[in-house]
């Protein structure tokens, strides 16, 4: 899988050309002391590698080739920090057979002139563009580069992989299906312990012990949101009084193997909808549910964008909550959905058509501050031939469901 992957990636760079991605290292917290390391997803998805400061060079010339760099245990280390696999572990989950210690790397990229004798000369440079620059595996060889003098044209690698990484193959789908599953067993631990007059944080605690049990992470900051609190959009604090007779909403997901989930849902605090709740609610409930049966390959994101404004400007209408659609932004102010799969908010070119095989979300929501009512309810969706599947329709997010689970 990880071969067909570098191959196919390998095919979209020009003949005479090396490209060089990086794992990364987790950056420094304290004086002696790191925050937990994220490999490059990239990288990993090229790889099955998650190993700190590993670099991935891939050459096109007369003939490709591909070689894995990676630090060798220090047996002083080990003692505080752990063994890194060896040679033939990293050679065996990544399926690359050329795998060498970390420290020939610079002398093998300051002798480049030397692989035109094997594979013909090699005239460009392709490097992952990452966003956090100067601490960039990119960052650093573009300064190398420079420093040596060499005769390369600079290429990004990024708009390939990305464009690989927006269609999932069926392991992919099966991974983030599994994460799903479990945020569901964590979202009906919410709904069984969720109460007024606790805090927003014991909540949380709730899921993430779920979470926990299953030897998980979530797959970012989870929101937990009661009261007016849901009616901002990223309210990640989690620290107020859970009122009674309102809405509490979650925005939550699991990493299962790199891959994410990304699931909303919105629950009554006291067990019950009030009949005003009731009907904020089922507006943005058809908006979701519509959003999904119209799915299809070959609609643009903007066109999946304003068919659910348009349900929730037509409903918002019908019960006087605004009176012109145009009115809908003052209750609706984000986007209907994202690309999904190693990144919560998935590497993704907005300028394609939805086609299958991507896997998307589906969360319109309707945010009315005065009312202190903030609702949103988001699924994971994959794109087929024939249309969508929703990957979390398990996750209830019918009233009557909801309300029957929580009394």
């Amino acid at each position: 899988m990880y071969t067909k992957r570098r191959n196919k990636l390998n095919n979209n760079l020009k003949t005479g050309s090396i490209a060089i991605l990086g794992a990364g290292y987790a950056p420094l917290k304290t004086a002696d002391e790191y925050y937990p390391l994220k490999v490059n997803n990239n990288f990993y998805y090229l790889t099955n590698i998650l190993e700190e400061g590993a670099l991935l060079v891939l050459i096109k010339g007369q003939k490709n080739h591909e070689i894995l760099f990676k630090h060798q245990t220090d047996p002083v280390k080990a003692l505080w920090v752990g063994e890194y696999l060896t040679n033939q572990e990293a050679s065996d989950l990544s399926n690359i057979k050329d795998v060498r210690d970390i420290k020939s790397f610079d002398d093998f990229f300051a002798n480049l002139d030397s692989l035109s004798l094997e594979f013909g000369s090699i005239n460009y440079l392709y490097l992952d563009n990452e966003p956090l620059l100067n601490l960039s595996p990119a960052f650093k060889l573009t300064e190398k580069v420079q420093l040596l003098n060499l005769n390369l044209t600079i290429e990004s690698l990024s708009h390939f992989v990305v464009r690989q990484r927006m269609f999932k193959d069926n392991q992919e789908i099966a991974k983030i299906k599994e994460a799903i599953r479990i945020t569901d067993l964590g979202l009906k631990q919410i709904m069984k312990t969720l109460k007024p007059n606790k805090m927003e944080y014991e909540i949380e605690a709730e899921y993430n012990y779920v979470i926990n049990k299953h030897n998980k992470e979530t797959s970012f900051q989870t929101i937990a949101a009661s009261g007016k609190n849901a009616t901002i959009l990223h309210y990640i604090d989690n620290d107020q009084l859970i009122p009674d007779d309102s809405l509490m909403l979650f925005d939550l997901g699991v990493s299962h193997e790199g891959y994410a989930s990304d699931i909303s849902r919105t629950y009554p605090t006291n067990g019950k909808f009030s009949a005003r709740q009731r009907e904020i609610y089922e507006i943005v409930l058809k908006a979701n549910k519509e959003s999904i049966s119209n799915l299809k390959p070959g609609m643009t994101w903007q066109e999946y964008n304003d068919f659910g404004k348009n349900i929730l400007a037509e409903e918002c209408l019908k019960i006087g909550l605004i009176s012109t659609k145009e009115e809908i932004s003052k209750y609706y102010y984000h986007s209907l959905g994202h690309f999904l799969g190693l990144d919560t908010h998935d590497l993704g070119d907005r300028s394609f058509t939805l086609q299958p095989g991507m896997v998307i979300t589906c969360e319109p929501g309707l945010y009315i501050a005065s009312e202190k009512i903030g609702i949103r309810i988001e699924d994971d969706v994959l794109i087929t031939e024939n249309g969508a599947i929703n990957l979390s329709k398990n996750i209830i997010k019918e009233i009557d469901e909801i309300e029957r689970f929580m009394k």
